[in-house]
């Protein structure tokens, strides 16, 4: 009861203390899902009071940390997704524990991609090697999961940064992963393997996606260079089945665009010309009135150009240019 009380009083840091470690992670879980909205305003907040509370619920939040990474490591992640955690010191947390998938998650979350993705990486391996070994396809899910984290990591590092090696690593993984499914694939005890035949279909479509990716954020010639100059003819050749189809949709893809620019430089061009002749062009009045008076100004048809110069009708040369102005100069120049 005594800490119930507590718990009403807003006294939180003396009620954990009144209980063992499994029911404090408890109350501390409950604490923050009824409090998130609250400590997230606290946070914002620049008062003396509420820096004071802050502090003591940043304290409550790694002591959280140390409690779900020592109880309930599979619920850390959603934990580290509140928007006023103290990244820093969680992070450090998570390494303490091995808490890998948190720890690339904070890193994404601090913008460090290339940290993040050291540690994918390894863990893609690991999936990697169970597929010869495991018994479930749940390694096909996780594998793909971790995958699919790891590329758009390539892929906000190359808009930061402009690198493209985590690309190429990446493909260098895929690869490894390809030939080695291969090898295996040509064993007599892999013929029936079913988790072997799904992991050749996966790593197939990643480097699949990835290829498509890269053409994205990486230039081709660049794309072309990493291959010819890591990669040995023979390997390249496991490649291509792969990569033909993906290059011949970029060159439609680049051959589209170019056609679309020669209309587009087309129609800019007709458009120019067209406003060129409409501007030197002389205009037919006939039967103006005068705003005052709403007398005729001329019964006759004359041609009025942007220069100023009037013309009777049969006294004009042409109507698309000025023929005091062009005698003068030897050009249009009427504006």
């Amino acid at each position: 009861m005594a800490a119930v009380d507590l718990w009403f009083n807003q006294i939180h840091n003396q009620a954990i203390e009144k209980i063992n470690e499994k029911l404090q992670l408890e109350y501390l879980l409950l604490l923050f899902k009824s409090k998130d909205e609250y400590i997230e305003r606290l946070f914002k907040e620049d008062s003396i009071e509420s820096t004071s509370a802050a502090k003591s619920f940043k304290e409550l939040i790694i002591l959280t940390m140390k409690l779900l990474c020592e109880y309930k490591k599979e619920q850390v992640i959603d934990f580290v997704k509140k928007k006023y955690l103290p990244v820093q010191e969680v992070l450090e947390i998570c390494k303490v524990y091995n808490a890998n998938m948190t720890v690339a998650y904070l890193y994404k979350r601090i913008g460090e991609y290339t940290k993040a993705f050291d540690i994918y990486v390894p863990i893609l391996k690991d999936y990697a090697e169970q597929f010869f070994n495991s018994t479930t396809t749940q390694v096909i899910t996780d594998y793909k999961t971790v995958y699919e984290k790891t590329l758009k990591l390539c892929k906000m590092n190359t808009l930061v940064s402009n690198d493209n090696q985590l690309w190429f690593t990446m493909l260098k993984h895929l690869y490894e992963v390809f030939r080695e499914i291969t090898k295996r694939k040509q064993d007599e005890n892999y013929l029936s393997n079913t988790l072997i035949s799904q992991a050749s279909i996966l790593i197939n479509d990643c480097i699949r996606k990835l290829l498509h990716s890269m053409l994205d954020c990486v230039s081709l010639e660049s794309i072309i260079e990493e291959m010819t100059t890591n990669y040995e003819d023979s390997q390249l050749a496991d490649f291509n089945q792969i990569f033909e189809p993906i290059i011949n949709i970029y060159f439609h893809q680049s051959k589209l665009l170019e056609t679309v620019r020669k209309i587009v430089r087309c129609v800019t061009k007709k458009s120019i010309d067209n406003i060129i002749k409409c501007k030197t062009k002389g205009t037919t009045v006939s039967n103006s009135f005068c705003a005052e008076c709403r007398y005729n100004i001329n019964t006759e048809n004359y041609y009025m150009f942007p220069c100023g110069h009037l013309f009777h009708k049969q006294c004009i040369e042409s109507t698309k240019r000025c023929s005091m102005c062009y005698k003068a100069s030897g050009s249009i120049t009427c504006k």
